[in-house]
């Protein structure tokens, strides 16, 4: 399969996955790879699989273009999540929070 392929049929035949695409494409496999993100632990429940996820999210902002101040990208990270926090400057002058 290729990246930014739509799958729209997945279903477990015996020991084998059987994955279908849009344009009917057939693909067969011993094991499958769930790369949806937050809605993998859903998908996961088709074939009796528990997958615990929390969906957490980073939330960003940007500003607009300022002049050029931070070198390097800025860091802080602990164990506390509220605590964690990240600056980074793009060429065009945004800094991203």
């Amino acid at each position: 399969m290729e990246e930014r392929t739509e799958v729209t049929e997945v279903q477990k035949v015996g020991g084998e996955f059987q994955v279908t695409t849009a344009d009917g494409q057939l693909f067969v496999a011993e094991q499958l790879l769930i790369t949806a993100g937050a809605w993998g632990a859903r998908l996961a429940e088709q074939f009796g699989e528990s997958v615990p996820l929390e969906p957490n999210g980073p939330q960003m902002s940007v500003t607009e273009p300022l002049p050029y101040a931070l070198p390097t990208v800025i860091g802080v990270f602990t164990r506390i999540k509220e605590e964690v926090i990240y600056f980074r400057q793009i060429p065009r002058g945004n800094i991203i929070i």
